[in-house]
């Protein structure tokens, strides 16, 4: 056996080690270059544009997302955590002082929508729909994001 074939193989199965670690690893970053942009978009109108705007215009039942949000200010685990309907704020309080107890009872529907909508979404089509609004983001906020992402845990 030719030890370019055996080489071609171990780097096959680096290749598939990595790939389904970055599938599995929820600390794992979102590239807006490896993504799939397009499914990203398609996701988002499908399963995310009733309830929230892309871009620009007026936020609907949720935030606006991409460009004009404070999203980058958030690590990729944290944006997929969001994304999920999930707290990634722990500590922080959970009645908001600054909202009505009816207001506080429709963001928790909201949240039960969003972990309804996002437990129906396949393998990476979360990181899809991330990585198609983070393609909407500055070049200053994708830096910072950058560096957000990439810091070494406390």
């Amino acid at each position: 056996m030719d030890g370019r074939f055996v080489m071609v193989i171990v780097m096959l199965l680096m290749l598939v080690w990595v790939g389904w670690r970055g599938a599995t690893n929820p600390d794992a970053t979102i590239s807006t270059a490896s993504a799939d942009l397009g499914r990203g978009q398609k996701l988002f109108d499908e399963h995310c544009s009733e309830c929230h705007v892309s871009k620009q215009g007026i936020p609907l039942k949720g935030p606006v997302l991409g460009f004009y949000g404070q999203e980058y200010l958030l690590t990729d685990r944290q944006l997929v955590e969001s994304a999920k309907g999930t707290r990634y704020d722990k500590d922080a309080p959970k009645p908001r002082p600054d909202l009505t107890e009816d207001q506080q009872k429709q963001l928790e529907s909201l949240r039960e929508t969003m972990r309804k909508t996002t437990a129906k979404l396949k393998g990476g089509e979360v990181k899809d729909i991330i990585a198609f609004l983070k393609k909407s983001w500055s070049s200053d906020a994708q830096l910072e994001h950058w560096f957000i992402t990439h810091q070494p845990p406390d």
